[in-house]
């Protein structure tokens, strides 16, 4: 007999207690949602485009559980192969809604994330504009707000595990930084506890989807000015040493519902910087 489980994370089975021929988990559901208008599972609908907020919470709440359990498992199995002296981590998307950071980091040995940014003009200071942000971020506050939001998952030091090489984005968005803005973003990065700068990618795919995704080496193979400046600032980290390895914001999150709300009405990012 087949177990099926709904968006919210109750259980539904054939034979589940009956009251009134209504489920009493679904009963006890509709009254925490106050949702009056569905009687059976089949009546849930996705968050997409959700007008209710406290559904839209426990969609995510749901989704976020799924994946925490999920790395929990992967990690688990990668110790059973990795060397002491081996780390365990995952590169986070931040701005995925089924992600909560400080839990799904508890299984890993240190958090790992990929802060995308938006290049070019959207770094100029000073900046008055009020832009919607996405999974790559725009403003140089922006930047800033999700290196902290990085070390907040484990208030300690992370890895970047992806960033910007050259032009990140669709086709028609090919907008590659401009001459030393690699180096202002890696640095700023570190500032705010980064103890690795990793690129996406070293060679520029030549099909798929990321096509145009241009990474450290152009299609041609030889190196550019993306090639010349990630080497002048890998020069500099290695001057530069433990004079900068481990520095520390104070950055805190706000509590997951909290954020949650904040996302459905603001859509905004979690981490606050006090």
């Amino acid at each position: 007999m087949v177990t099926r489980f709904n968006p919210l994370g109750f259980e539904q089975r054939p034979n589940a207690p009956q009251h009134g021929g209504e489920p009493r988990r679904l009963r006890a559901s509709r009254r925490r949602l106050r949702a009056d208008c569905w009687s059976t599972w089949a009546d849930l609908w996705t968050p997409d485009n959700n007008a209710q907020p406290q559904y839209d919470v426990a969609w995510r709440a749901f989704q976020a559980k799924q994946t925490t359990e999920f790395i929990a498992w992967q990690a688990d199995i990668v110790r059973e192969y990795a060397r002491p002296e081996q780390f365990v981590t995952t590169c986070i998307s931040y701005t995925r809604p089924a992600v909560e950071d400080d839990e799904l980091t508890d299984a890993l040995d240190i958090a790992s994330g990929n802060p995308y940014y938006k290049m070019q003009d959207s770094l100029t200071l000073p900046d008055e504009r009020e832009v919607k942000q996405e999974w790559k971020t725009d403003g140089v506050w922006s930047l800033y707000q999700t290196a902290d939001w990085m070390f907040s998952s484990k208030q300690s030091p992370f890895l970047v595990t992806e960033t910007n090489a050259q032009s990140i984005g669709a086709p028609w968005e090919n907008r590659p930084a401009f001459d030393g803005q690699w180096r202002q973003a890696a640095w700023a990065l570190v500032s705010r506890g980064a103890r690795m700068i990793e690129y996406w990618h070293w060679h520029t795919l030549h099909f798929g989807t990321e096509t145009y995704w241009g990474g450290v080496l152009p299609h041609s193979g030889k190196p550019g000015r993306a090639y010349a400046e990630l080497a002048r600032l890998g020069a500099e980290f290695d001057k530069a040493g433990n004079l900068v390895a481990g520095l520390e914001p104070d950055a805190r999150c706000e509590s997951c519902t909290h954020v949650r709300l904040l996302r459905w009405r603001r859509r905004r990012l979690r981490c606050v910087i006090r």
